[in-house]
């Protein structure tokens, strides 16, 4: 059985493909590039997302699990949209990426209750 761990492990990924994205626009590249760099981390994103969907968790662990979905899910539309040009949705679909992992750890730092 996983547990809340796994989930971390899988979230941090999403840090290591924005590191790696950063990297790709600072270096400026090629448009050419850029784009297959957009796709491939959509990819990435799309098999980590695969990874979070096949835990097995218990009750407890696996509760507000949508919303680190949702921020996969955005993240992965996000780069897409980027993909193709449209800067304005890929910033706007990011901002949405953003703010679900913060919403999950409220939700589940609430629903330990005051004595954790």
């Amino acid at each position: 059985m996983n547990n809340e761990n796994d989930i971390a492990r899988i979230v941090g990924y999403l840090g290591t493909i924005g590191e790696y994205i950063s990297s790709k626009e600072d270096a400026n590249v090629s448009p050419e590039e850029l784009k297959e760099a957009y796709l491939n981390a959509a990819s990435k994103v799309q098999q980590y997302e695969n990874e979070l969907k096949a835990l097995k968790l218990s009750r407890k662990d696996g509760m507000y699990l949508n919303l680190i979905r949702d921020a996969f899910r955005f993240t992965r539309k996000s780069l897409i949209a980027a993909s193709k040009g449209n800067m304005t949705q890929a910033k706007i679909l990011m901002f949405k990426a953003n703010t679900k992992p913060t919403e999950y750890a409220y939700k589940k730092a609430k629903s330990k209750g005051p004595n954790g």
